[in-house]
Parts: C-alpha cells; sequence; structure tokens
C-alpha cells in the first residue's frame, strides 16, 4: 500500500439529489422502525404503505426488520431488534458511475488502492467501499456476536471518502464484510473517533505501518517491527527503517516459499518471546491486521512482486549511481507496486553502499530478551551484500508459488468464498412454534418477495445468523408443490438474483443437519 493524493470529483445534479434522497429516507426508516416490537417482521401490508408514503422502491423492497438471536440457544436475553438493508438497497449509479470510477482510477493510476496490481489492462478493478455497507462480517474477538449482521455503515455508501478502486482479490476474496476496529463500533460511537485497524490511503501514510521484504516478496508490519525494536533496543523508527533495510534478516517472522526461516534466529527467538510478553502490541498492530484482512501475501499476489523485483533489479544495475538520494514515490518509473519499490531500491543501495551496519549491534536495554540475549548480535554477519542475492527470483521459487497460487483455498480464516451480496440476503428463520426444532432450518432472502419472510406476519419468529464455517456444506432442500430437490450453499451462490428471488418467492426452502433448539 501506498498513500494517495485523496481529491473529490464534481458529480452531476442529478446524481447528488438522488444520493441526498437515498441517504434521507434510509435515515428517516431507520429511526422510525428503531422501536418496533420485537419477533415481527414487516409484511406486504406494512412495504405497501411505505411505498405510498413515497419511499424508493429498492430501498422498501429491500429493509430488513428482524429480531436476531445472537447465538443459537433458549436465552432469550440477547434478542436484538436489527433494522438496515440488504446489498440490493444500494444503487451502484450513485457511487460507481464512470464518472467516480474514472476518477478513483486515476487517483490510484489505474492501481488496487490495497494491493497496488496495476487493473486498467484486464478492466479487473471496481468501486467498493473501505467502510463495507452491504454486510458486516464479524470476526476475532467479536466471535459472540452474529457472523455476519446488517452495516451499520450505509449512510457511507455514497460519500467520496469511502470510496475505493480495488481488485477482486483483495475486495471480494479477502476483505468482503469485514472492518476490524479496537473498542467500540460506529454507531456507539462517532465515526470521527471509532479506531479503525484497516489502514486508510487517504487519510495516513501505509507505510507507517506495512512494508515489503525483498526476500520473499512478502508485505510484513513494519508497525509492529517499530515496536518490537523499540522495546527491546530503543531504536527510533528512522533507525528501524535502515537497519532493516541494510538487513532484511533483521524482518521478524519472515519464511520463504518452503517454510524456511529467513529471519535472523537470534531476532526470532527474541521477537517470539517479546509478542508472548507484550500482547497488547500485537493486538494493536494496525499493518498485520490489514495484511490479513485483505490477504496482501496471498500466493498469487506473492508470485506478482517477485516477477515485479526482476524489473526493478534492472533498473538498479542500470541507474545505481544515480541512486544516491533516498526514493520518493513519485520519482519511481513505474506504476504497479510503488511501495514494493521504494523498499527495493533502499534495500540494493543501502547494501551495496554498506551503510547502516552499526544499527545491527546495538545493543539497547533488550528488555525484551531471556536473560539479556542482544537480539543484534548477529544480524547482518553472515549478511551476503551481493545485491542480486537479494532477489529470490529462481525458477523453483516461482514454480511453488505458482502451484500454491493456484491451489490454496482464498480466505481459510472465513473459508467463505461465497460473495458478500449472497450472505447478507440468507437467513435462518424459526417460527415461535418451531423453536424446539433441531433437525432443519427454514431458509429466507431477505426481501419482500420471499413466500415466508415477505408474507402476512401470523406468528412470531427468531431469525439466525448462518455460521458458514459450520453450515457452507449443509444439504439444502427446496420444495415446490410437485417436488423436493437438494441444492447447496455454493449452488445458489452461482445463481443469479432475480433467480434467487424466483426460487425463494414460490418454494420452501430449508437446510438439515443437526441444529441446537431455541427453547
Amino acid at each position: 500500500m501506498i498513500q494517495l493524493a485523496f481529491t473529490k470529483t464534481e458529480i452531476s445534479a442529478d446524481t447528488a439529489v438522488k444520493q441526498g434522497a437515498a441517504l434521507r429516507q434510509m435515515n428517516e426508516l431507520l429511526e422510525r422502525l428503531s422501536t418496533a416490537p420485537k419477533y415481527h417482521t414487516l409484511t406486504k401490508k406494512d412495504r405497501a404503505q411505505l411505498s405510498r408514503e413515497g419511499y424508493a422502491a429498492d430501498l422498501v423492497d429491500n429493509l430488513v426488520l428482524i429480531t436476531q438471536r445472537k447465538e443459537e440457544s433458549t436465552v432469550t436475553d440477547n434478542d436484538n431488534l436489527v433494522v438496515g438493508f440488504t446489498y440490493a438497497a444500494f444503487d451502484p449509479a450513485l457511487y460507481a458511475n464512470e464518472t467516480l470510477k474514472n476518477h478513483f482510477k486515476q487517483m490510484s493510476q489505474g492501481c488496487c488502492c490495497f494491493c497496488e496490481s496495476f487493473l486498467m489492462p484486464t478492466a479487473s478493478g471496481h468501486i467498493s467501499h473501505y467502510r463495507p455497507v452491504q454486510q458486516l462480517d464479524l470476526e476475532g474477538v467479536e466471535h459472540t456476536k452474529p457472523n455476519s449482521e446488517c452495516s451499520p455503515y450505509f449512510s457511507e455508501a455514497y460519500q467520496q471518502e469511502n470510496l475505493v478502486y480495488v481488485c477482486s482479490g483483495c475486495d471480494v476474496t479477502h476483505k468482503a464484510g469485514r472492518f476490524p476496529i479496537a473498542g467500540e463500533r460506529f454507531p456507539h460511537v462517532a465515526l470521527s473517533t471509532e479506531n479503525a485497524l484497516l489502514v486508510n490511503p487517504y487519510q495516513e501514510n501505509p507505510r507507517d505501518f506495512i512494508r515489503f521484504n525483498l526476500c520473499n516478496g512478502h508485505a510484513y508490519p513494519f508497525d509492529q517491527a517499530c515496536a518490537f525494536y523499540a522495546d527491546t533496543q530503543k531504536l527510533t523508527e528512522q533507525d528501524v527503517e535502515a537497519l532493516l533495510w541494510k538487513t532484511p534478516s533483521a524482518i521478524p517472522n519472515q519464511v520463504d516459499e518452503a517454510g524456511a526461516l529467513l529471519t535472523d534466529s537470534g531476532v526470532e527467538q527474541a521477537f517470539t518471546f517479546w509478542l508472548k510478553s507484550e500482547a497488547s502490541q500485537r493486538q494493536s498492530s494496525r499493518g498485520a491486521v490489514t495484511i490479513v484482512t485483505l490477504g496482501l501475501n496471498r500466493s498469487d499476489l506473492v508470485l506478482a512482486r517477485l516477477m515485479t523485483l526482476k524489473q526493478y533489479h534492472n533498473d538498479f544495475i542500470t541507474h545505481k549511481a544515480a541512486l544516491a538520494q533516498p526514493l520518493m514515490p513519485e520519482d519511481i518509473a513505474t506504476i504497479a507496486y510503488r511501495s514494493l519499490a521504494l523498499d527495493a531500491f533502499a534495500t540494493w543501495q543501502s547494501i551495496a553502499n554498506g551503510t547502516g551496519s552499526n544499527l545491527a549491534n546495538n545493543e539497547g536495554t533488550n528488555k525484551g530478551t531471556n536473560k539479556g540475549t542482544n537480539i543484534g548480535t548477529n544480524i547482518g554477519a553472515s549478511e551476503d551484500t551481493n545485491v542480486a542475492n537479494s532477489l529470490p527470483l529462481m525458477a523453483n521459487t516461482v514454480l511453488k508459488l505458482r502451484e500454491q497460487a493456484n491451489n490454496t483455498v482464498e480466505n481459510p480464516e472465513l473459508d467463505i468464498l461465497l460473495p458478500s451480496w449472497f450472505r447478507c440476503c440468507l437467513s435462518y428463520l424459526v417460527l415461535e412454534s418451531e423453536l424446539q426444532q433441531t433437525g432443519k432450518r427454514r431458509l429466507v432472502f431477505l426481501c419482500n418477495q420471499d413466500r415466508l419472510y415477505g408474507e402476512t406476519d401470523t406468528e412470531k419468529c427468531i431469525f439466525l445468523s448462518i455460521k458458514w464455517q459450520r453450515d457452507l456444506h449443509k444439504v439444502i432442500k427446496v420444495r415446490s408443490k410437485r417436488n423436493i430437490w437438494e441444492a447447496s450453499f455454493s449452488e445458489l451462490a452461482n445463481s443469479r438474483p432475480h433467480e434467487l428471488i424466483n426460487l425463494f418467492a414460490n418454494n420452501d426452502v430449508w437446510v438439515e443437519g443437526n441444529f441446537q433448539p431455541l427453547a
């Protein structure tokens, strides 16, 4: 990631009016329904009334009003009224039209604003949101809550400060609806005071948090490395920068494509000890959180970086005499992976000049090491000063990474390859008369056309978020007037939205499996 100079672009008067009207109506609807009774849903009659009052059809049809239970249990204390919108309530014409897309594409020089891959030749970039507006995926310390829920950031859907030009790898496969924070989440705190952990390329310099290791092509949490060396050797951020450029083996927690340790063994031992004793530092590393959230070390991306490094190295050899001064992003004659280029040229120049060697032996206080071990003693003692040797573009490396890119499940943490629009529309519905049922769960599509969810409100009901890791491979049954057939979540996810709406409008759908009773 690299910092981008954010600017707004002028939109048409018509678009501005529509954005304002959509935001105003969304806020009105949420405020109006915030005091609705629990265990009831909106009926067709309710939605028709809202339409007659002048609310946009896309908002009314995809307005969510449910009572959601956090966990499958008989406890009702945490049954929460949820009011929000599904993906279809947000009009791409108002946040991803050609005017906006071209502006943000130009702002990032045609690269993904997260991973810096150049997207223009394949026209593979799209406009998405820094804070997710369609769905919020919760994980980590928030696992006590549902896996996903309606996003509280709906009001940010059309704000240009929240729009980003991104690739599908970062945005769809990895980030999806995730937006990790520390502390309270909006709207419990003001948006301006929410402590976002995902690095924002508009408002801050990503290089304060994320740098790149030339020895394996990986992004690493620079802020965490700075915290480690500040605690153990009293080094400043500038000292750490110079140290890691001069001696890449001083970068903590680094391995090659085969899993072999690249970090100096003494450094790694000290870092492991420090990490265990400084849990708060580990939790607060925004660089580490951002790398994981965006999948910045996915195999195909690492391979692309390594291939790009080969060209960078040729440029370095050709222009080495002109690199006496530190490079700035605007000085680099490249488009993609500019942050990687900064670390590449600085590392090669530092090694070639033999600068910064004293930093490796800074004894400091070593308060994070066992028995006062000097973590810098052997850093760089066996460091190869041949610039070419810092470039691991060997044939077997490339082949191994290609194999990993072809075979690796992209998001092993969530184990979800289902799009956000799909997940935000599906939920389990349990009628009051079925609270003790354990063999199946009713599955509904959260729109007004669903056969059960969108019908008259004749019976109280509770909704449960789908546990995707657990239920992804469960059997789905669909019953029409004539037949019953089987389906799967993966199969449904490959359907078009209007096909799914038609399926849920005309059939009973449920998921079979072992479920906990709710009463």
